[in-house]
C-alpha cells in the first residue's frame, strides 16, 4: 500500500515535471541505432490509451524522486482525440551510451501501469521495446521486453535490460 502511494506521488510529480520536459534531440556526429516501441495494451473501450516515454538522465527506482533534465522521448496514443503521437516511428540514440527510459501508460478510465528500464544500445543492432499489459484488470499491469535485430537481418533476439523496475509491486 505504501509503495502504491509513493508510486502515485512519483507518477504525478513526473507527469507534472515532464509535461514541460524538452523533446529528446538525437546527438549529431555520433554513431546511432534506432529504438522502436510497440504496444499491445488491453484498455477500456472508452477513452483510449496513451504511453508517455521519457529519457532519464540516470536510472532510478519507481519510488525515488525524478531528477531534473529528463526529456520527452516518445508518446504513443490510441483513441484519444486530444493527444497526438510523438516519435512514434522510432528514435535514433547513440550506441555505447546507457539509455534509461520511464514508460507510463494510462487508459481513459485512469488505470495506469509504468516501468523504468536501462540498457546500452550496441553498434550494428536496432531495438524494439515491447509493452504488453491489461489496463482493464482489477490490478492493471504491464510487462516490458527488449528485442534486438542485427542490421540487415530479420531475425529478432530477446535481450535483457541492465536494470528494470516494473513499478507494480
Amino acid at each position: 500500500m505504501f509503495k502504491n502511494m509513493l508510486l502515485t506521488s512519483a507518477v504525478l510529480s513526473t507527469l507534472t515535471g515532464c509535461a514541460t520536459a524538452p523533446d529528446y534531440v538525437t546527438p549529431e556526429n555520433v554513431e546511432t541505432t534506432q529504438i522502436h516501441v510497440t504496444r499491445d495494451i488491453k484498455a477500456p473501450l472508452i477513452g483510449g490509451t496513451s504511453t508517455q516515454i521519457f529519457n532519464m538522465k540516470a536510472f532510478k527506482k519507481c519510488d525515488e524522486p525524478m531528477q531534473a533534465g529528463n526529456t520527452r522521448f516518445m508518446m504513443l496514443v490510441e483513441g484519444h482525440p486530444l493527444m497526438t503521437n510523438f516519435n512514434e516511428n522510432g528514435v535514433n540514440v547513440p550506441v555505447g551510451k546507457p539509455l534509461s527510459l520511464f514508460m507510463f501508460s494510462v487508459s481513459g478510465a485512469m488505470s495506469t501501469c509504468s516501468g523504468i528500464v536501462k540498457f546500452t544500445p550496441e553498434s550494428g543492432k536496432n531495438y524494439d521495446i515491447k509493452l504488453n499489459g491489461d489496463l482493464t484488470a482489477i490490478n492493471p499491469y504491464c510487462t516490458t521486453e527488449l528485442w534486438s535485430m542485427p542490421e540487415g537481418s530479420d531475425v529478432a533476439q530477446q535481450e535483457r535490460f541492465e536494470e528494470f523496475d516494473d513499478c507494480q509491486s
